[in-house]
């Protein structure tokens, strides 16, 4: 194997100016009371700040990385396996510490390490005590800076972990590695052999002591000290953290959906089983949505669940559990069971408590309703369903709140960097004889790169023809010709008035009357709605109305109706912000011209679910829609580009005809209010 130094790779980091100056604005920054938005808001790193990251000064820096280990194959059909060691550099934005130039490999060592895994990360823990104790100093050619390096966290799956702890693993008696939980024997699903399960009690077991990492704990399943324990950083069973990937991904969601399609070989009582035709059904609509789900909105794809749930990937298993659950899975469970049955109710309870935990930022409300929530769901399933049901990566979902209110949202320390990276190895690995030189070699010619690239790379710069085409300039007496061409009955001038456009019911929406104008009626409206004054109404508005083709908003690039993207998608849906009638502010969907002009799509309502119809929950916003994708109901509307809240897709009913959810990233039952179009 070879190694690459781990202070050297930072070192060149730290050279940079505008590297360096990012540091110090992440590492002193502060954030809204209560607010989880990185690992710097939890309690461990205000615990360890005062001893750890003193004063901190663009001269005198401490700063904190992570580290995760994961095994791969490097070939498909191969008996080679490999195991990456893989940096995370904690004191960069978490919008630049996730790009792939700004992570580090220290090493890719044989996964055939016979459990001494130490034995290969020992420069790496050598460096990591000199780092955190004397530090080093970077000189540049304006200067130095003092530098020492803390490591906050150590993860990856589950088998990765238990080497790290020196843990008997999840099939034996103490198996979880963060509490003291007894595991219980009973028969696979599969009808081999005994596996061991979880179900637990209603009150949580007593959470593992640092000293059991320390010392080691053999009655409890931990067979010696770790080497992290000497660290100073070291802070106990949450040092080893949460992988949302694997955890949420890989295994929960997986494993949920052999419950629900009823994947086993013996008799289970899952709860919530569907018959296969409904499976079925279910696969075709996510393959029939393709078309109206813009596919750079969502981390994962929208695959055959039904068919090809083999070929699903992690990310794609935790957008199965966030989107078609609480739609298509939840619709076909109220069919056969109600919708105020305990299943469907502890389902949507799973369904909320893992969306909440992978949201970005979270505060002490969405911690509580975590706890609350997946708590719900551990009560269902310890009391209704099969033991065997319940494997271990169940259990970790009752530690999730734990590990936020400890190291914040699991986002900010996700394994997904290392599972990038591995893609990448894996995809340059070609010798077969000597893989682990080749993938030497590999990062040696990476840490090449990405280097020049800091000393020398310049960003470009578009000229101002690249600018000016960037628009186009309508007239508005000529367009809104074209809107009723494009539209037909759907937009109609004369029934718009400048001041305020028709509303759902009939009604004018408001009360001076119609007033006919060449001006863009919706346009006149927007500016009246801006002031408080009459302004507009005395005022003429330029007659030159310039349309932007693409908005470029926080990584996100919208498009409009007259300059699609090629991948002949529907890409114009988006989710609104609006403040209505009386002041407050309400959720709405609308598509065509997300840049200026909207269309409010009506006819939307709620899920809803619960014990009885005085207690029911919201869910979801769904509406009927026709084959063009209109309702009569909907409505044109002016807004600002900052209402925009992200891009929006229609999912396709299983069950019902001519239904479409409305689906959007972070998507969380019951957590917008969904506003009347006849509010605005």
């Amino acid at each position: 194997m070879s190694y690459f130094p781990l202070a050297r790779q930072l070192a060149y980091f730290i050279a940079n100016n505008d590297i360096r100056s990012s540091l110090y604005q992440t590492m002193t920054q502060e954030h809204s009371p209560g607010m989880l938005k990185d690992i710097f808001d939890g309690s461990v790193y205000k615990e360890l700040k005062p001893n750890l990251f003193p004063n901190q000064s663009m001269d005198d820096l401490d700063l904190a990385i992570s580290l995760f280990i994961d095994g791969f194959a490097p070939f498909e059909g191969g008996s080679s396996k490999m195991t990456i060691v893989h940096i995370v550099f904690l004191s960069l934005p978490p919008n630049e510490r996730y790009k792939k130039k700004n992570m580090l490999q220290v090493s890719i060592i044989p996964a055939d390490h016979t459990g001494n895994l130490y034995s290969f990360l020992k420069p790496l823990m050598n460096e990591l005590f000199i780092l955190e104790n004397a530090g080093m100093e970077v000189r540049f050619p304006n200067g130095s800076v003092k530098v020492k390096v803390h490591l906050l966290l150590a993860s990856g799956d589950i088998v990765g972990v238990q080497e790290l702890i020196h843990h008997s693993g999840h099939n034996s008696s103490y198996g979880c590695r963060q509490c003291h939980i007894k595991s219980v024997s009973s028969i696979s699903p599969t009808g081999r052999g005994n596996g061991r399960y979880y179900t637990g009690t209603v009150n949580m077991p007593q959470e593992r002591s640092n000293d059991e990492f320390k010392f080691g704990n053999q009655e409890f399943g931990i067979a010696k000290a770790t080497e992290f324990a000497k660290l100073k950083s070291f802070h106990g069973s949450s040092f080893f953290g949460l992988d949302e990937m694997h955890l949420i991904g890989a295994n929960v969601t997986k494993k949920l959906w052999s419950m629900i399609s009823g994947d086993f070989e013996t008799d289970v009582n899952t709860t919530i089983r569907l018959p296969k035709q409904k499976c079925l059904k279910i696969g075709s609509a996510l393959v029939e949505s393709g078309r109206t789900i813009p596919s750079s909105i969502f981390e994962g794809s929208f695959r055959d669940v039904s068919r090809k749930a083999g070929l699903m990937r992690s990310i794609d298993w935790i957008m199965f559990l966030q989107i078609v659950v609480p739609t298509l899975v939840f619709e076909n469970l109220v069919d056969i069971y109600t919708a105020n049955s305990e299943q469907v109710q502890a389902l949507m309870s799973l369904v909320i408590g893992c969306t909440l935990a992978l949201l970005w930022e979270i505060d002490g409300d969405d911690i509580a309703n975590i706890e609350e929530n997946l708590h719900a769901w551990h009560l269902h399933m310890m009391n209704n369903v099969n033991k065997n049901m319940y494997t271990v990566n169940f259990h970790y979902l009752r530690h999730i709140y734990t590990i936020c209110s400890k190291l914040g949202p699991l986002r900010v320390y996700s394994t997904q960097s290392a599972e990038r990276a591995i893609g990448f190895f894996r995809r340059h690995i070609k010798q077969r004889v000597l893989p682990g030189a080749n993938a030497a070699n590999i990062i040696k010619r990476q840490l090449l790169l990405r280097t020049f690239e800091r000393v020398y790379g310049e960003e470009e710069v578009l000229d101002d023809a690249e600018e000016l085409e960037n628009f186009y300039v309508i007239q508005p007496t000529a367009n809104i010709e074209n809107f009723e061409n494009d539209i037909g009955e759907e937009f109609d001038s004369g029934n718009e008035s400048e001041e305020g456009a028709e509303s759902d019911n009939g009604d004018s929406s408001d009360e001076e009357g119609d007033k006919e104008d060449d001006e863009l009626p919706s346009i006149d409206q927007y500016w009246h709605n801006y002031f408080p004054d009459n302004r507009v109404r005395r005022s003429t508005l330029d007659q030159n109305i310039r349309v932007g083709k693409r908005l470029f908003k926080i990584d996100t690039i919208y498009r409009c109706q007259e300059f699609p993207s090629t991948a002949k998608k529907m890409d114009t849906l988006v989710k609104l912000r609006l403040r209505i009638k009386g002041g407050a502010w309400a959720t709405y969907f609308a598509g065509e011209h997300p840049l200026c002009l909207v269309k409010i799509y009506g006819n939307l309502q709620m899920t809803k679910y619960g014990t009885s119809p005085r207690a029911m929950k919201t869910g979801v916003p769904y509406g009927h829609r026709t084959s063009e994708n209109t309702s009569r109901s909907d409505k044109f509307y002016v807004v600002h580009a900052s209402n925009i809240r992200g891009y929006a897709g229609l999912l396709k009913s299983s069950l019902h005809p001519d239904r479409y959810y409305v689906v959007y990233p972070e998507m969380i039952p019951g957590d917008i209010t969904l506003g009347k179009i006849s509010k605005i």
